[in-house]
């Protein structure tokens, strides 16, 4: 396991990426997809403006999430992070599933360069939510 990626799209349409190897290994793969949550939240800490949607591709963390509600004690530190971050700007979240397929940061946790398609693929899941709410 590389690391973790994140984008954020901006309503001015800007789009920033973060991401990078993992300093020190998770235990398992949701612990990974929360850390990543909340990593990316520190790093586009001066961006943040609510609400957000997020997008995570592991089930578990968004269910957990949704629910504020997690019994694993690895998780609940990580969880415990997100909602601090989301708590000191005063913002709030709704989180959803995407799959890895299509998750548009999917390349930045593997060490890869983004592509335009990356960019674009994020897009679509912003505007596709938009037209059909």
């Amino acid at each position: 396991m590389y690391g973790w990626g994140a984008l954020l799209f901006k309503d001015s349409g800007e789009v920033l990426a973060a991401g990078g190897a993992w300093r020190r290994s998770p235990e398992m793969i949701s612990q990974a997809e929360a850390r990543a949550v909340h990593l990316a939240l520190r790093e586009f800490n001066m961006h943040l403006a609510g609400p957000l949607d997020i997008r995570v591709d592991n089930t578990t963390v968004m269910n957990i999430m949704q629910k504020k509600n997690t019994h694993s004690e690895v998780l609940v530190a990580e969880v415990g992070a997100i909602e601090k971050v989301l708590r000191s700007h005063g913002i709030s979240a709704t989180w959803s599933y995407v799959s890895s397929e299509h998750n548009p940061a999917h390349r930045i946790s593997r060490g890869e360069h983004i592509k335009q398609l990356d960019v674009a693929k994020g897009w679509n899941l912003r505007w596709g939510e938009r037209e059909a709410g």
